[in-house]
């Protein structure tokens, strides 16, 4: 993964699942530990239970069940920022950039 492509990925995932008549899709940033121990910022996509990753590869993003995700990368609900669309969208036009925003 390059660096900081999760980020505009994630949010272009957001718009194309909003596009799509998808309004239940939220933007996640987030902190996960990687399995080699590295503490890194992440963004990806959550629809209900499912977390959706384009990161690597926006056509064919990883799809995981998010109690899953959020286990084996010991992300904490306290370490995530959740926004809706609209918030999304805001957000990249106040600071110019797909984030972290938080």
């Amino acid at each position: 993964m390059q660096n900081g492509d999760c980020y505009p990925n994630a949010y272009n995932l957001l718009m194309q699942l909003h596009d799509e008549g998808n309004n239940k899709a939220l933007l996640v940033h987030g902190i996960f530990t990687r399995k080699n121990g590295n503490i890194e910022n992440h963004a990806w996509v959550e629809i209900g239970d499912l977390m959706i990753d384009p990161s690597i590869d926006p056509e064919n993003p990883f799809q995981f069940i998010k109690k899953e995700f959020y286990k084996s990368g010991g992300v904490s609900e306290n370490k995530v920022r959740r926004y809706t669309y609209m918030e999304a969208l805001e957000k990249l036009i106040s600071t110019g950039n797909y984030g972290p925003w938080h």
